[in-house]
């Protein structure tokens, strides 16, 4: 499990199940859960950063469709979740 904390209260916390290939993240704000995500058939997982911004992907293939989060860390959070159907 990893987490980031950000001065105003808000915590973005990432759970991941290797062998279940199974990823959870839980976005937060003062106790107040703005986002809680659930995916499984995880294909990949990837931390990038650079000067500006720390980002996480992770990419899933579930049968007939696909799918992918992208999470931002640094500077600020944000996080996106495409599903893909063929």
């Amino acid at each position: 499990m990893l987490s980031w904390h950000t001065e105003d209260g808000a915590s973005l916390v990432l759970s991941y199940d290797v062998l279940g290939r199974s990823v959870r993240v839980r976005w937060t704000n003062g106790g107040e859960l703005l986002l809680d995500i659930f995916r499984e058939s995880a294909t990949r997982l990837a931390f990038t950063s650079d000067s500006s911004a720390m980002h996480i992907s992770v990419d899933f293939h579930m049968g007939g469709s696909a799918g992918a989060l992208e999470i931002q860390v640094t500077p600020n959070f944000c996080v996106r979740d495409r599903l893909l159907f063929p």
